[in-house]
């Protein structure tokens, strides 16, 4: 082989050797700082996070007076309006019988103790409505009035039976056993 060529070969091998270690240099530190960009990017998010949160608080904390003021307008009229007043369940019974004596039913409602089992969510009286009519047609629509009343109401057990007076009358008797909600 001639000196030249040696030479040559020398220099490329060299060249070579030398740009990989430039490169291995420059592009390990290149590396390690890309890692910590990501790092400070993920950071700075998380902080801006933190920071809203921080915002959305001192937001909220001026005004909760309003926002507790609504809060209790709304419990008020859910409880007004979905539960049964404990004491003088007045205005449920006179639903149900205004809704009898529209759809020209008899009825008899017999309210019992106030009571609360580990199933049910809160305290309720417990009613039996016996509901007397000529056709079943009525006491259905009664019982439809009944499930979308505006109290909450759970209907336990609703039953069918055929009632003869002594003047020869068939009555259709449907017993109601219920579970009103009160606050």
């Amino acid at each position: 082989m001639e000196n030249r060529t040696k030479n040559n070969l020398i220099i490329t091998l060299f060249t070579t050797i030398a740009l990989i270690i430039i490169w291995y240099a420059l592009s390990h530190p290149f590396s390690e700082l890309k890692a910590i960009i990501q790092e400070y990017i993920k950071t700075k998010a998380e902080i801006s996070t933190i920071e809203q949160k921080v915002s959305n608080f001192h937001t909220l904390e001026k005004s909760y007076g309003e926002y507790k003021e609504n809060l209790e307008k709304m419990e008020k009229l859910v409880n007004d309006n979905l539960f049964i007043d404990r004491e003088i369940p007045l205005g449920f019974t006179q639903s149900l019988e205004q809704w009898a004596k529209h759809l020209g039913l008899e009825i008899e409602i017999s309210p019992t103790k106030i009571q609360k089992t580990d199933t049910d969510f809160r305290e309720f009286v417990g009613y039996k409505i016996r509901v007397k009519g000529k056709q079943l047609t009525p006491l259905l629509q009664f019982l439809r009035k009944l499930e979308t009343s505006q109290w909450v109401v759970n209907i336990s057990t609703v039953s069918l039976s055929l009632e003869q007076t002594k003047k020869n009358e068939t009555y259709i008797v449907e017993d109601i056993f219920i579970k009103v909600y009160v606050f």
